[in-house]
């Protein structure tokens, strides 16, 4: 087995290294608070390439924190997936807001982790933080008149957002939008239609 959920002892110590926050877990977790939905075929790939992989690839659950800085994600440094079971996420885009299921948080992060175990992780930020992009108009002065000039620049959504756009649609479309039509629960459409409650 090659998936671990970490122990609730040793949580504390790990959010600290990752995050130099503190974060606790007072529930234990098992294999079946993890394990893939029956009914979604992509969340048992996911969980079936991740436990047949030779990397470890660890859980940590965190059931008490006070600082918003720590939230789900995946740590690829550390092969950690650490998930915030002590806040609620919303699906803003639905009026009323509508809560996504914890297994469906879960396995989105799980699929961070496949996309690193697959290399597409590593490309796909790369390809954000190297890319350049046109959009939009600046007024600048060309031959004594001003005219319309085309902005250009870096993408730098991991910069100015804390993510990668290019590894967040992809895990989306691969991962999380099947998952969620499989088990037929509401699904975001853009990456930031979610808030943590």
């Amino acid at each position: 087995m090659t998936i671990k959920i970490i122990p609730p002892s040793l949580v504390a110590g790990v959010v600290m290294s990752s995050f130099h926050a503190e974060g606790t877990c007072t529930k234990p977790r098992t294999m079946t608070d993890i394990s893939p939905p029956e009914a979604s075929t992509t969340a048992r790939m996911i969980f079936q390439a991740l436990k047949q992989s030779s990397t470890e690839f660890k859980i940590a659950f965190i059931d008490n924190c006070a600082d918003a800085a720590v939230t789900s994600c995946y740590d690829n440094t550390i092969n950690t997936i650490f998930i915030r079971a002590d806040k609620q996420y919303l699906l803003t885009e639905y009026s009323p807001r509508v809560e996504m299921l914890p297994i469906v948080l879960l396995y989105h992060e799980l699929g961070h982790a496949k996309q690193y175990l697959d290399g597409a992780g590593e490309r796909l930020v790369k390809e954000d933080s190297s890319a350049t992009y046109t959009g939009g108009n600046q007024m600048s002065w060309k031959g004594g008149e001003k005219v319309a000039v085309p902005k250009r620049g870096k993408i730098s959504q991991f910069n100015m957002h804390g993510y990668s756009m290019n590894l967040e649609t992809n895990n989306m479309r691969l991962h999380e939008w099947p998952i969620s039509r499989e088990l037929g629960v509401p699904l975001r459409s853009k990456y930031t239609d979610i808030c943590e409650a």
